[in-house]
């Protein structure tokens, strides 16, 4: 799978070298941390900060569905940063190569971030369970813990059947607004990566982003690299 990624938001495997007793994995070098690091330390982000990291997830995880590549375990855990606040989808761990149409029976991935047809068990298609854990993960972000908390993991699993979470009273309507777009029970309702992208709260990131990277010789192909992403069918 990672030989098939090749994105500046997704964590790079560089070289591997296999032995009679080991495989050794090169992976590229992030040396900011991990975002649940960085949330425990602030205790959530502010939200100009939130949108510049999320939307280098965004483009990340559209990259990796491109390559019909569900991931399964996006989390905070599993966001690493580099020293210069660039971000890097890691841990493919639970992640499978799939067709378009395909069913999926495995229950895998991270409690908290789980979701709910993954739970029911009869059986998932396509990228939902992504953009479903990709909501959770913003919420996170935004108000330093994850939507959906029980002691026990039946109260847990109840929780996110009924898909009902309050929201801070201080978040802006545009972040609640997307992040309740994402985490909608029924898959087909919940955004897609380019709606997501799209979205109001993103708006003044990519206004930011053009103002602040027009000096930056990466950025024409970073930006070719996304729009190509975007124009493709996920799982075609």
């Amino acid at each position: 799978m990672l030989k098939k990624i090749k994105h500046s938001n997704v964590i790079r495997l560089l070289e591997v070298f296999e032995s009679s007793k080991h495989l050794l994995m090169v992976m590229e070098y992030a040396g900011g941390g991990d975002l649940l690091k960085l949330i425990k330390k602030r205790g959530g982000l502010k939200e100009q900060d939130s949108k510049f990291i999320f939307k280098q997830i965004a483009y990340g995880l559209s990259h990796i569905h491109c390559r019909s590549v569900i991931h399964r375990d996006i989390k905070l855990d599993n966001i690493l940063l580099d020293c210069e606040k660039g971000v890097k989808i890691c841990d493919f761990g639970v992640s499978k190569i799939i067709k378009k149409g395909q069913i999926i029976k495995e229950q895998c991935g991270t409690p908290a971030y789980l979701a709910p047809e993954i739970i029911i068990d009869t059986g998932y298609e396509g990228f939902f369970v992504d953009i479903w854990s990709l909501g959770v993960l913003l919420f996170a972000m935004l108000c330093g813990t994850v939507p959906f908390k029980a002691p026990t993991l039946e109260e847990l699993h109840k929780l996110i059947l009924a898909g009902k979470f309050t929201f801070p009273i201080e978040l802006s309507n545009e972040a609640k607004e997307l992040i309740s777009g994402m985490i909608k029970l029924e898959p087909t309702q919940r955004l897609t990566i380019p709606q997501i992208l799209n979205h109001p709260w993103l708006k003044e990131t990519n206004e930011m982003e053009s103002e602040s990277e027009d000096d930056s010789p990466d950025k024409p192909k970073e930006e070719k690299e996304n729009q190509e992403d975007l124009g493709k069918t996920p799982g075609a």
